[in-house]
């Protein structure tokens, strides 16, 4: 009998998805993926060697340096910002929005000057958005926090996700931009300049995203709660 019971209550996949894709906490962790990862995956597994070696003229051993010193505060930032995580818990999602900020802010000031910056401001760049990126992890906290047993696994799968599309439209929006601007093949700061609007466009809808799912998100939360809190017959 009991388990019967147990398998009448299985969702079929069909209404996992519905309840993972109508529940606003799901896609505040999408978003918070897409505004922590995305800078951290564009650099690293595509265009941060070529951003370095062609726009900025470092040798490969110089960006190399760079790469290490981003493994290093990814390592170091992890369990600092798990931490914070922990210690914000519903209000975490403050820090989400003020690191999504920021992260995008450090490379609008990196790419502003017309001409390639020091060697030292990619290392300090590298710095900040390899540990501010951490943060991407904050949706899975929310997401277990806030979402049924039942549907977690799916729901934190959708979270995992917001990173890897960002990046996947930013990497190709890169790419698109750069042959307009350097059709011949001929890659300099300016034209990586260029191809960096792709990223920034890509940050704007997750930012405008992550605003709305948190309002959203907020508003669920404080629906729930009141149901918890009144009394029973």
């Amino acid at each position: 009998g009991g388990a019967s019971a147990a398998a009448d209550e299985k969702l079929t996949i069909g209404q996992t998805l519905k309840i993972v894709t109508t529940h606003p906490v799901c896609w505040q962790g999408f978003f918070t993926h897409w505004t922590g990862l995305m800078h951290q995956c564009i650099f690293t597994l595509l265009w941060g060697m070529p951003l370095m070696m062609l726009g900025m003229g470092l040798k490969p051993s110089e960006a190399s340096v760079v790469l290490v010193v981003n493994t290093l505060s990814v390592i170091i930032a992890g369990p600092l910002m798990g931490m914070v995580s922990a210690r914000t818990g519903r209000d975490r999602i403050k820090v989400v929005v003020a690191i999504a900020f920021i992260n995008m802010a450090v490379w609008i000031v990196f790419l502003a000057p017309s001409n390639p910056p020091a060697y030292w401001a990619i290392i300090v760049v590298n710095i900040l958005m390899a540990g501010l990126g951490a943060m991407s992890n904050f949706g899975f906290d929310s997401v277990r926090e806030e979402v049924d047993r039942k549907v977690l696994a799916t729901g934190t799968g959708l979270a995992n996700m917001g990173g890897f599309v960002a990046t996947m439209l930013a990497a190709q929006g890169v790419g698109f931009l750069l042959d307009i601007a350097a059709p011949d093949g001929n890659y300099t700061w300016e034209t990586f300049r260029i191809g960096w609007l792709a990223v920034v466009g890509v940050w704007v809808i997750g930012f405008v995203g992550l605003l709305v799912a948190k309002r959203a998100a907020a508003r669920f939360v404080a629906q729930q709660s009141r149901f918890e809190l009144e009394p029973t017959e």
